[in-house]
């Protein structure tokens, strides 16, 4: 398989147009069979020879001097100036609907080279064309008046110079004709506008406005007309907004006439509408020049604002020509079978006349000199376009770069294409790079800068992006398009760099509607919207899957893509239990609609998928705690974090939220996403909720981004929101994803883009659907375990053959195998299985604590049992004892597996084996469990130093087991801290048995946010039989904020052979340079010893000695002090000192 590098070498920008002046709705009728399929170039013009790029402000004829050329960089005196070629499409937006014709690749400019007939480039020769500028006009007939469309990625429209391909196209001429003219054409249309794009009032849309009416509520706009006719009417379009709860009106005049424009209110109500627009068209007649337009705007309240959008005029005006140059057309004379002869007064010999109607065709006008007049005569069934002009007053395009061959039209099929603009470049080769070793995956990395070159002649444009993909879609058939789309680099609703430190990477498709919240968008569906009939609709659907990295930096690039790596690797730190886990949030209030639809996807996941085991938190569940702030869920905001910390395959939250964290109580915040730590445990997020990853506003980075961004933990993609959404197909959609993203097998696994596209697909594309963003990789596969574990005997009975139940006291030895997808032992699996047994589920009513009607649920919960233990060859046999505290009914359990080699994982379940009664066999067992206890790492010291958000740690054993059932009649395992009884935190979850044992284990359990200061815990733990014992920790917390280090010892000391020198700090978590220098009791120095690791506890990675000075001879026995100097990556130094003693 030919695999395609594309190595980004310049910063370019590109534009297309020309066919932008007529309406792109209408063609939306057309029947798709008469649709003509788009013909691509095999290879770009840019792929061979010498190409320079400038850019153009505005339209109109341009010229190239001698000196031009030269500082573009251009040998003038070994060049043809016959060889001179423009090439560009002229400005303005592309059209969005794909049926719309476009040009493909650079087209080449007819020119006029003057002074070329002697092969050679004088001082005083000239190149000259007409380039068309960004802003595309479009005539309203009913209005008569012609209304300006401002490009709206683009303020520059941009061409681009070569001479290496032989002898260019220049302009030829029109002929005047000889028939009689129907129209004697002394006017014509002139055409200008005002239009500031400063503010985009609710930071959505594509819409910006320019002047506010606040404390200035009144402004002056002058219009110098050229040649106007005294007395004619000038047609006007005036675009305004206004936010007022009450009527309000701009008052406005013009000589003596006056109007008003009149803007309803808008609602208080919750995400309303922000404000009104209005557009009114108006005639008027002037008798003079310049023209003057006074607005005002009239508020009813002191709050009210107003803004102006544009001003559009049209105005008739006398053929007159005194230097310069402008470009003229008169749409009164067009219709069929018309002639109209063109008469041009005050015309020198000089003037030049082109026809403009095609501006990559221009064509000289054969015009015929009448004294100062010069006229000519042309059909005009239909409208044409000119402009005269003379050597006075034309335009120097603006020098850009010298660009590098580049062929985008020469690559044939790729699975996955990278768009990244060159600052990461090298991160996003780099995960290319992993995509086509590893997965095997053909994947490409292009520039944007490229794409608008070839695709839009240069400037910015998302659909230049689209038609790129669409030109392999359409070159991929059935067997090779296009399956996934990443945008490498963050977004903004800014698209023109107005705002500063902008976030402008890759561009965003932003929406039309501009003033409601709801209804207004951006949304990356627009870059994947690929068959010949779409491009314009909600209900069309995506072709392919897209995700985004919104990454602003180099570091961010670097950071997510070592994580989205490290989430993929086979490697005993990532493959854990938590894959089979899946977990639900829910908001309160709203009738229950919001458990209840997490409930139901919850009960989905049960019926059909037994491997995942579901954890279900829902508001309502938990005490509600009324703040100075207003109403809190504080255990909620501490079970998602343990949740996230813990681990889990995919979490989903259905609720309210926004663009700070979830719900109306604020149960995730940014300082939770912020403190997380879960970089070996990354969940799949899923938020059906309102603008949550709302990614597009440079001056805040929204919480989904923190959750994505988060460089030691979070999430590994979030299939997200951007803007409000709705409830019922927020749900839709939410359903959709589990169907698809759960609905595999161990050699097929799903990519994120092929489930969030298939999701869309089937929950039907909306407006609503559009809102949702995948940030993340779109060919990252979910970690979904590979093979299956089957159990094989229950105590000796084969199940299902010989039924047998789990009863309290009795010892069970569970026997079970790794199989393959046909069932067989994978006879080479050898490894560790993780078997957790489940009581009954347990039933349970939310608490209403909003007013609302209490929401039953049910949550298999209760661990009998979670344990560690070998497989060998493929088999796996555990035993523990069934806990005194189970619920003695009998009823359905759950046996859970999860086995992991390093390299392959395999998931499992039972759900057939019966949990109740008690067995006859208990033993006498008087005596709790033994327990040690930690913070961060096993080598903390009790009183020692953390950061705020500190792992407790618990060694634990006892001879029968250790009780972790949680059936909430008082045997919990409990953490007390500062001796907060009443707010215990439960631990069962959190034990883990030690490796082919059940009388031993760990309990790491997550604290965040707590205090500076001194702090205590108490861990209580019970065994089987109900016995329990306590122990206290004492520890300081020091803010991560301000470095802190203290108690530099070393181990063993005194030592002979070597000695580990280590210190206590808070910084657990980040990168730490150590350097140590070694002294004499004397003060001479021995050595610098040096070490940089990740600091994974709060008492640092040793750094070893081993009794050498810095020449490798070994030192005399004695007494040495150590002075420890450390740095963290962000700059951070702290320093602390100890002493050791040496014996030979």
């Amino acid at each position: 398989m030919t695999r395609y590098k594309i190595l980004v070498t310049t910063f370019l920008f590109f534009i297309l147009s020309g066919f932008l002046t007529g309406s792109y709705a209408a063609n939306k009728q057309d029947n798709p069979s008469n649709i003509p399929h788009r013909v691509y170039a095999g290879h770009s013009v840019l792929s061979s020879g010498a190409w320079y790029k400038i850019a153009v402000a505005k339209s109109g004829v341009c010229k190239l001097t001698y000196a031009d050329l030269q500082a573009m960089g251009l040998s003038i005196d070994q060049i043809n100036p016959q060889d001179i070629r423009i090439y560009g499409n002229g400005g303005g937006m592309l059209p969005e609907y794909n049926a719309v014709k476009r040009f493909d690749d650079l087209q080449e400019n007819a020119i006029e080279v003057v002074g070329e007939s002697d092969g050679r480039f004088d001082a005083g020769d000239l190149v000259l064309f007409y380039a068309k500028g960004p802003v595309n006009w479009r005539y309203n007939s009913s209005q008569k008046l012609w209304e300006s469309y401002q490009d709206p990625y683009s303020d520059s429209a941009y061409y681009f110079l070569t001479t290496s391909l032989g002898k260019g196209k220049r302009i030829s001429s029109v002929a005047n004709e000889t028939a009689t003219p129907t129209d004697i054409v002394t006017t014509y249309d002139y055409r200008t506008f005002h239009e500031k794009d400063a503010v985009n009032l609710i930071k959505s849309g594509r819409s910006w406005y320019g002047e506010i009416f606040d404390i200035t509520n009144s402004y002056t706009f002058t219009f110098d007309i050229p040649n106007l006719v005294p007395g004619s009417e000038i047609h006007l379009k005036t675009s305004t907004a206004a936010r007022s709860t009450s009527n309000s009106y701009f008052s406005c005049n013009s000589g003596t006439t006056s109007w008003n424009i009149v803007h309803s209110p808008i609602s208080t109500y919750y995400n309303s509408p922000y404000a009104s627009g209005s557009t009114d068209y108006r005639k008027i007649t002037v008798q003079s020049t310049p023209v003057e337009i006074k607005m005002q705007y009239n508020r009813a309240t002191s709050t009210a604002l107003g803004w102006l959008d544009a001003i559009n005029l049209t105005a008739k005006c006398n053929l007159n020509f005194k230097g310069g140059q402008f470009d003229f057309r008169d749409t009164s004379s067009v219709g069929d079978g018309r002639i109209a002869r063109f008469k041009v007064s005050d015309a020198a010999t000089k003037a030049a006349i082109w026809e403009i109607t095609d501006p990559l065709n221009c064509k000289k006008v054969i015009s015929q000199q009448q004294g100062n007049e010069l006229d000519f005569t042309l059909h005009t069934d239909s409208l044409r376009e000119f402009v005269v002009f003379d050597n006075n007053d034309l335009i120097t395009p603006r020098f850009v770069s010298r660009i590098n061959n580049q062929d985008l039209h020469g690559i044939s099929s790729a699975d996955l294409v990278i768009i990244s603009p060159a600052i990461f470049y090298d991160q996003a080769l780099r995960l290319a790079t992993y995509h086509n070793t590893v997965d095997d995956l053909n994947s490409i990395v292009v520039s944007p800068e490229l794409i608008y070159n070839e695709y839009s002649s240069g400037a910015p444009d998302v659909i230049a992006i689209r038609d790129f993909m669409k030109m392999l879609y359409d070159r991929g058939g059935s067997t090779s398009k296009p399956k996934y789309l990443l945008l490498f680099g963050d977004g903004s609703y800014d698209n023109k760099d107005r705002l500063p430190n902008n976030t402008n990477f890759i561009p965003t498709w932003q929406s039309s509607e501009s003033f409601d919240p709801v209804r207004s968008e951006v949304s990356d569906d627009a870059f994947g919207l690929l068959d010949d009939t779409e491009g314009l609709y909600y209900s069309d659907p995506v072709d392919i899957g897209i995700g985004r990295l919104p990454v602003k930096t180099v570091a961010e690039a670097q950071a997510m893509v070592d994580k989205i790596i490290h989430y993929s690797e086979k490697a005993a730190e990532v493959m854990g239990d938590w894959r089979n886990i899946i977990g639900f949030i829910a908001d309160d209030e709203d009738g229950n609609e919001h458990v209840h639809d997490a409930d139901m996807m919850a009960g989905f996941i049960h019926d059909h998928y037994g491997n995942f085991n579901v954890d279900k938190i829902y508001l309502d569940a938990y005490t509600q705690v009324a703040t100075p702030s207003g109403a809190r869920y504080p255990d909620v905001n501490a079970a998602i974090t343990q949740r996230v910390e813990k681990g889990c395959l995919i979490l989903n939250y259905t609720g309210h939220g926004g663009e700070t964290g979830w719900a109306h109580e604020q149960v995730l915040e940014v300082q939770d996403i912020n403190g997380w730590t879960n970089y070996s445990k990354l969940p799949v997020f899923v938020t059906a909720t309102c603008e949550f990853s709302r990614f597009d506003d440079p001056a805040r980075t929204s919480a989904g981004e923190l959750v994505f961004l988060n460089e030691r933990g979070g999430g590994v993609a979030l299939f997200s929101t951007t803007r409000p959404t709705y409830g019922t197909p927020n749900y839709e959609l939410n359903t959709s994803f589990y169907k698809y993203a759960l609905n595999h097998s161990g050699t097929s696994k799903p990519r994120m883009g092929d489930i969030i596209m298939d999701a869309k697909r089937e929950s039907g594309s909306d407006e609503n659907g559009r809102k949702f963003i995948l940030l993340g990789d779109p060919a990252q596969q979910i970690a979904y375990p590979s093979l299956n574990i089957a159990t094989d005997t229950i105590n000796g009975k084969v199940p299902g053959v010989e039924p047998d139940t789990l009863m309290a006291y009795q010892e069970v030895t569970i026997a079970g195998s790794i199989t393959d997808e046909t069932g067989a032992v994978v006879s080479d699996f050898n490894g560790v299985v993780v078997p957790t047994v489940f009581d009954k589920a347990v039933v349970q009513n939310t608490l209403g604590n909003d007013g609302g009607t209490p929401f039953q649920f049910s949550l298999q919960k209760n661990i009998l049992y979670r344990g560690k233990v070998a497989a060998q060859n493929g088999r796996f046999r555990f035993t523990f004892i069934v806990p005194k505290d189970i619920a003695y009914r009998e009823d359905f359990g759950k046996i859970s597996y999860y086995a992991t080699n390093d390299t392959v994982d395999a998931a499992g379940n039972y759900t057939n084996v019966i949990v109740g009664g008690s067995s006859s066999t208990a033993k006498t067992d008087n005596t709790g469990p033994d327990i040690s206890l930690y913070m961060n790492d096993l080598q903390f010291t009790d009183g020692s130093i953390t950061d705020e958000n500190p792992w407790l740690l618990a060694r634990v054993s006892d001879e029968n087991g250790i009780n972790t059932i949680g059936s909430g009649i008082g045997h919990d395992i409990t953490a007390i801290l500062d001796g907060k009884t009443d707010a215990p935190s439960i631990l069962n979850d959190f034990y883990e048995s030690d490796i082919n044992t059940f009388r031993s284990g760990l309990i790491r359990f997550p604290y965040s946010r707590l205090s500076s200061g001194e702090h205590t815990i108490t861990v209580k733990v019970w065994d089987i039989y109900d016995n329990s014992s306590e122990a206290t920790i004492h520890f300081i917390v020091h803010s991560s904020d301000n470095f802190v280090m203290e108690k530099g010892r070393n181990y063993p000391n005194p030592f002979r052979d070597g000695t580990n020198i280590v210190f206590d700090h808070n910084q657990q978590g980040d990168e730490m340079k150590v350097d140590v220098t070694i002294y004499t009791m004397m003060g001479e120095k021995v050595c610098v010893l040096e070490n940089t690791s990740l600091q994974e506890g709060t008492v640092s990675n040793p750094v070893y000695w081993d009794g050498r000075n810095s020449k490798g001879s070994q030192v005399e026995s004695g007494i040495y002090y150590y002075n420890i100097q450390a740095k963290t990556a962000s700059g951070s130094e702290a320093r602390c000192s100890g002493k050791l003693i040496y014996t030979k």
